[in-house]
């Protein structure tokens, strides 16, 4: 046997090597071993190879890891059955000269090069494939997810085993994300299993190569070799996937396309309104921003809707100096001047601005807000809208999506805002910092209450939505908010300051809005993220509570997600009702008998024929009253204490209707943070895959909000609006049951929250939809049918808690392109 180097390249962090084996013996099989100049064993394939273009003599393929070692000893065996070697060849790669001969082969052998980079999935069906399917930045770590595929053989045992850059042993923890049957789609085929898994790396010491192998020998292994060639394209994919509006780094060009052309601002200037109210814009000023209030005046003379007026209330400049500035020259709108005492708060000066005002709505305009040329036109187009419709009721407060105006002059930072959401409103003021109100309710508020000095929009907001009940969103950009230079920031340490006082006020407007609806709860401020978190005062009386979990076989899952409820969420009036769906395994019943001898509280019941997940737990409500339900799948283990008190505490708000938890996958990224509807694939997991401690789009995923549904994985549920709803659709047999259900929750006027601050962890085994028996997809396709069919509105008009602006149903908020 003789073994000959032909050529050598590198990719994805492999070496590729084109090898002539010659003079081999009729019938025989060559095997290989590859080790480190130190002896080190590590993985290799050699594939037979058959180049196309005939420029190669190669008749394999030699495939090892591209370790940082200059040396690579690969030592080659002839066999002729269990006979001794029938020869025995050595061959060197040296790696250091790699680089340049991909270079080269790329140009003069391109088609052969890339028949060789293909040749692992000509025959990775009989083997173990590993592959990378993302790769998650999560601050000085990256998590990286991966994918071992291989075929369905009875005894096949999957064992892991890494190497860092240099082929020594790392030590690496392995957090189990799925394992799964990929149904043959031909005939003759055999069904393959993929098993999914993740680690942790730190960013300064990422490379590493994963060799999946079988403990048994019955399947050949395979590996994966991960590092910058194979990190670069799996974070760009992930951040293309995952990035939201908010850090579009195209949303400048995409503003561009679908902002009102010329064409519309010229038809918007010829169109007259039955009702053309006086809009009054009182603009406060203060030292340093003579140049910002120039930008805001010179936006409003843009604008296509003219009834309006302009109220500068200045505590800061002189007659001379004011006139020195030229605001009202230049092409300028028309302001009124009110000059007021450098003592004087916010509150003051908008009371002020208010009392010279003469318009039916107003606004605080601040000088850092440029109107879009449409925005006063869509407030009035929107409130002419409403005052037509029979059913509704006029529009009293206003607000819409806005973006950032940077240092560079490049639009970023899209706000996309949902409908009112009276939990994200609680979280910070995700309306302003621009709202219209109209004016008999203003003069109403201040005449009841006054206005406050600090978070003064905040404070007239939660005050205007306890007289009107809720508020309008106009579903455009209708402004953008300018950054100051960073240079620039020290001159303006009065915005910064009024920005802390305010944020401090806040906290007041949130406390003092509760304490005025009757709801004990603790505000708490998060300084970091700015917002506010509260802890809600639980009842005299504690109300009971069902758990009710249904589960089928997966025991010690079950038995971990009771230990960790009992332990981390222990509660004096909790009753726990297991519904067994039609278990046959002895261990099984065996845990079933073991929880309740630990748990007096933990009672059973038995279906000997599977149902669905609505008929398990309508016997389970059957058998039990309660005051609050909360469904748990039994893969899901508390990570958060105390989740029960907290959750009957935020239900002590009457609009309240269902809680849920963020899912947690095992390697600290999300699972679930609620669900979004309004795409083609009926519901939509928020956040799937990122980082357990992103704060998400508008940081819902680090706060309380509105979401359309939450998963029945983790429910919390008022048993009165559950009855009134009445519980889930039998109809749903393998998803959109939990959605389903929460939108007839929110059809029946109340809310269903995401609640962050519990955390569970999500030990889940779902089938991807593409990997389903034939049969099970096609139930799938008409219970997402099903779902269209009942909330065709969802699909037509979009969640309510996203934005047309925004993908339709997308988990991520992208833009909508």
């Amino acid at each position: 046997m003789n073994v000959r180097l032909e050529s050598m390249c590198q990719g994805d962090g492999k070496i590729y090597a084109q090898i002539a084996i010659e003079r081999l013996s009729p019938d025989s099989i060559v095997t290989l071993e590859a080790h480190l100049k130190d002896g080190t064993e590590i993985p290799a394939h050699l594939l037979p190879f058959d180049p196309l273009d005939g420029q190669s003599a190669a008749n394999f393929v030699i495939i090892v890891p591209h370790f940082d070692e200059r040396e690579i000893m690969l030592e080659f065996n002839e066999y002729r059955g269990a006979d001794a070697p029938l020869g025995r060849a050595h061959l060197t790669i040296e790696t250091n000269m790699l680089t340049w001969r991909t270079r080269i082969n790329s140009v003069v052998k391109n088609e052969l090069i890339a028949q060789m980079f293909d040749i692992e999935r000509e025959y990775y069906s009989d083997r173990m494939h590993t592959s990378f399917i993302a790769a998650v930045d999560d601050k000085d770590e990256i998590v990286v997810k991966m994918l071992i595929d291989l075929p369905q053989i009875e005894g096949a045992d999957v064992a892991i085993r890494f190497l860092d850059a240099h082929g020594k042993e790392r030590e690496l923890p392995v957090y189990p994300l799925f394992e799964e049957i990929k149904p043959a789609r031909r005939f003759g085929d055999e069904n393959r299993i993929n098993v999914g898994f993740s680690v942790r790396v730190p960013r300064d010491d990422k490379d590493f190569c994963v060799f999946a192998s079988d403990a048994l020998d019955v399947v050949l292994g395979g590996f994966a070799m991960f590092c910058d060639e194979s990190y670069e394209p799996l974070a760009a994919r992930f951040f293309e996937r995952t990035v939201d509006a908010a850090h579009d780094p195209a949303y400048d060009a995409w503003y561009l396309l679908h902002s009102a052309t010329l064409a519309d601002l010229a038809e918007q200037r010829r169109t007259t309104f039955s009702y053309e109210p006086l809009i009054s814009l009182v603009i406060p000023l203060v030292q340093g921003e003579a140049e910002l209030l120039a930008r805001c005046l010179t936006a409003l003379a843009a604008q296509t809707y003219n009834v309006f007026e302009a109220i500068v209330v200045d505590r800061y400049y002189g007659d001379a100096e004011f006139t020195a500035l030229g605001l009202e020259q230049g092409g300028a709108c028309a302001l009124t001047r009110v000059k007021v005492d450098e003592a004087l708060g916010a509150d003051e000066m908008f009371a002020a601005g208010l009392a010279e005002a003469k318009g039916s709505y107003c606004a605080l305009l601040e000088p850092d807000i440029m109107l879009a040329p449409e925005a006063l036109f869509e407030v009035v187009r929107r409130i002419n809208e409403r005052r037509v419709l029979e059913d509704e009721a006029p529009a009293r407060v206003l607000y819409a999506h806005h973006d950032v105006l940077d240092a560079n002059g490049m639009l970023c930072e899209l706000a996309c805002k949902p409908l009112y959401s009276p939990d994200l409103l609680l979280s910070y003021n995700y309306a302003g910092p621009l709202i219209f109100f109209e004016r008999e309710l203003l003069d109403q508020l201040h005449e009841s209450a006054g206005f406050v000095r600090e978070a003064l929009v905040y404070d007239l907001l939660f005050k205007a939505i306890e007289t009107t009940g809720s508020i309008e969103r106009i579903d455009q950009i209708l402004y953008h908010v300018a950054r100051a230079p960073r240079e620039a920031a020290g001159e303006n340490q009065a915005r910064i300051e009024a920005h802390e006082e305010d944020f401090r006020g806040g906290r007041r407007a949130v406390a003092n809005h509760l304490k005025r609806r009757g709801i004990e709860a603790t505000v708490l401020s998060d300084i970091h993220e700015e917002l506010y978190r509260l802890n809600y005062a639980l009842p005299v009386e504690l109300p009971s509570v069902l758990v009710i979990v249904v589960n089928r076989e997966q025991p010690y899952l079950l038995e971990s997600c009771i230990e960790s409820l009992f332990e981390k969420s222990p509660y004096d009036n909790l009753q726990v009702c297991i519904v067994d769906n039609a278990s046959t395994s002895l261990e099984t019943f065996s845990t079933y008998g073991r929880i309740q001898g630990k748990h007096d509280e933990v009672d059973l019941i038995r279906i000997t024929e599977r149902s669905g997940y609505a008929a398990c737990i309508a016997q389970a409500l059957e058998a039990h009253e309660s005051d609050y339900v909360l469904l748990l799948d039994g893969a899901v283990e508390f990570e958060t204490e105390g989740a029960l008190e907290r959750w009957i505490g935020m239900c002590t708000r009457s609009e309240v209707g269902v809680v849920g938890a963020k899912l947690l996958l095992s390697d600290d990224t999300v699972s679930e943070a609620g669900i979004t509807v309004g795409s083609a694939r009926g519901a939509t997991t928020i956040g799937t895959d990122l980082p357990r401690t992103a704060p998400g789009y508008l940081k819902r995923l680090a706060c309380t909000n509105d979401v359309s549904a939450v998963s029945s994985a983790c429910q919390f549920i008022r048993r009165s609006v559950l009855d009134e709803v009445g519980g889930y659709d039998d109809r749903f047999k393998l998803d959109f049951g939990d959605t389903d259900f929460c939108l007839r929750v929110i059809k029946a006027g109340y809310f269903v929250v995401f609640d962050p601050e519990v955390e569970l962890y999500h030990f889940k085994n779902k089938i991807k939809d593409d990997h389903l028996s034939d049969a099970r997809r096609i139930r799938l396709e008409q219970e997402r049918a099903y779902l269209h069919f009942k909330w065709p509105r969802a699909f037509v008009e979009g969640d309510p808690f996203s934005s047309s602006l925004l993908a339709p149903g997308d988990g991520y908020y992208q833009l909508y392109r």
